[in-house]
């Protein structure tokens, strides 16, 4: 087939897709019954004398909102830029309110149609806003949580160069570390969806693990074995995506651990703090394993522990101010996208090695769950 033929051959289906999507908007169903409207309050700040609402339009029908309330009484209330929001507009809602620290408030929003839609406040508290003492405190919770654990886990490292003939037993317990990871981080993933109503969320998650799976094999195979001239992954290379597989999966904890002091939630922050500080450990093992038949290096062992730990920070911040599930959806897909193929990986050298089906082997790997599952307990 010819250059040109194979064009057209490409061209042909995409086209056809346009079209069948481009006929769709002249079908409407909309006359085989009413659409109702439907809106989302994404987030609620309590400032002085005042509450903000955040809310966006998650229906298929634009909308008018019309009223506000906090605690079934109406209030005045101003909306910015509008109140008459198309689908996936958002608007910011002003409503003047004398409100009173640490107590429930339902705040409610009735649009043009008569539908009303709430969202509870367990206890109110003066919004997060960015200054040099709130960001030091997140930073050191940050270093607590992400950086200080890991150092500890990566401190084994010299014990278990002196059990180098152990280095596959070590693999197979990494990966039962990274499996727990996995399912752990999808059973997050699931109640974070059911927070948000703007587009197909769990279609999105699994394009997001599928393009970040797709993304590591490309950067593995045509950027890390070309450097090392070699068709087997380098064990350097292998600490550096578990560091990166680790690094965005720590990056959503920041962002759990961030919304709850934003939401006031204190008690839930102090329990993610302590036990995502001792689940953490496990993940510096983690990182150490495939270091032990190199050469330790300081400097290389200290660029893994800041590539896997200081997103603890920057998830922190975002969510210490911004309060953002999607955000925390998106580096969580791509933090179980990146330990998915490091899973893969590494089974792939056990198996060269004859190693999978080793009894030794399944010890690791159920060993490593364990663990994993035991210090999970603490969150």
């Amino acid at each position: 087939m010819t250059l040109s033929r194979t064009k057209y051959a490409v061209m042909l289906p995409l086209i056809l897709i346009v079209l069948m999507v481009l006929c769709f908007d002249h079908i409407s169903i909309t006359e085989l019954g009413v659409p109702l409207p439907k809106i989302t309050i994404e987030k609620i700040n309590f400032i002085d004398s005042e509450i903000l609402v955040t809310v966006r339009n998650t229906g298929h029908i634009p909308i008018n909102i019309v009223m506000a309330d906090v605690n079934d009484r109406i209030q005045n209330a101003i909306i910015e830029p509008n109140s008459n929001l198309k689908r996936f507009d958002t608007a910011l809602v002003h409503i003047p309110f004398e409100w009173d620290e640490s107590k429930p408030y339902v705040i409610g929003l009735t649009t043009e149609d008569g539908l009303r839609f709430t969202k509870e406040i367990k206890s109110a508290f003066h919004s997060l806003y960015p200054s040099l003492d709130i960001i030091l405190l997140l930073t050191s919770l940050g270093i607590y949580v992400g950086i200080f654990p890991i150092l500890i886990g990566l401190s084994w490292l010299p014990l278990m160069k002196q059990l180098k003939k152990k280095y596959n037993f070590f693999l197979s317990l990494t990966v039962g570390l990274l499996l727990f990871l996995v399912i752990d981080t999808m059973i997050e993933l699931s109640d974070l969806s059911t927070n948000i109503d703007v587009g197909n969320s769990p279609m999105m998650i699994l394009m997001i693990i599928i393009l970040t799976v797709f993304g590591l094999h490309y950067l593995d195979h045509k950027i890390i074995c070309l450097r090392y001239e070699t068709k087997t992954i380098p064990t350097a290379a292998m600490a550096l995506m578990i560091s990166i597989g680790i690094g965005f999966h720590n990056f959503g904890e920041g962002v759990m651990i961030g919304t709850s002091i934003n939401l006031g939630e204190f008690a839930l922050g102090n329990f993610l703090i302590i036990g995502f500080a001792l689940h953490n450990v496990t993940e510096g093992i983690a990182i150490a394993t495939p270091l032990t038949k190199e050469k330790i290096l300081i400097k290389n062992v200290l660029v893994l522990l800041v590539i896997s730990g200081t997103p603890t920070i920057f998830g922190l911040l975002l969510g210490g101010f911004t309060n953002s599930i999607m955000a925390n959806i998106i580096f969580i897909s791509i933090g179980v996208g990146s330990v998915i193929y490091v899973i893969a990986t590494i089974v792939k050298q056990l198996h060269k090695q004859n190693y999978v089906v080793n009894q030794n082997a399944m010890v690791g790997i159920v060993f490593g769950v364990c663990v994993m599952y035991f210090t999970s307990i603490l969150i």
